[in-house]
């Protein structure tokens, strides 16, 4: 998960359970495939240690200078990623080299823990999905080369996807 709110676990705000839910049938599945997966998900408590205890767990899963095979991000409307909701904050866990780091958001809930926008960038190859129609300017704005933290955190080899609600 790459990035969650600072809420109780059994939040229906907190990312890593909506994405649980969402591969339950995979995770659940039994079967090769399904042994070997395994959902990392934000340790609660403090922002500052769940993000020192994430990313230990990253090294130990990937090695010291950890690199994903796929990094599936989402965007909002304002042109966020991850919980990266500035430029400000991109360069700030750019200069910092952070595997995760503790952010705010502009909205509730603010408190939110993300992995470093390296990190995410390293990525082998990076999708980012996206619906709604108040996103289709900012994915423009995004894609002519506006400096949004999607923009900067997918990377230039990035594969934009959005999804069209039928609305």
């Amino acid at each position: 998960v790459g990035d969650e709110r600072d809420v109780p676990a059994d939040s229906p705000d907190r990312n890593g359970a909506v994405i649980a839910a969402a591969l339950a049938g995979i995770l659940g599945a039994g079967g090769r495939a399904a042994a070997r997966a395994t959902l990392h998900r934000w340790p609660e408590g403090g922002r500052a240690a769940a993000c020192a205890l994430y990313a230990e767990e990253i090294r130990t899963a990937l090695g010291p200078e950890p690199v994903f095979d796929l990094a599936i991000l989402g965007m909002g409307a304002d042109g966020h990623t991850a919980g990266l909701f500035s430029m400000d904050q991109v360069r700030a866990a750019d200069a910092a080299g952070a595997l995760t780091l503790a952010t705010r958001a502009p909205s509730p809930p603010v408190e939110r823990m993300t992995m470093g926008a390296a990190l995410l960038r390293r990525s082998r190859s990076v999708m980012v999905l996206l619906r709604g129609g108040a996103k289709a300017e900012t994915l423009r704005a995004v894609l002519s080369g506006a400096p949004f933290p999607a923009a900067s955190v997918a990377g230039p080899d990035a594969a934009f996807h959005y999804l069209d609600s039928g609305r």
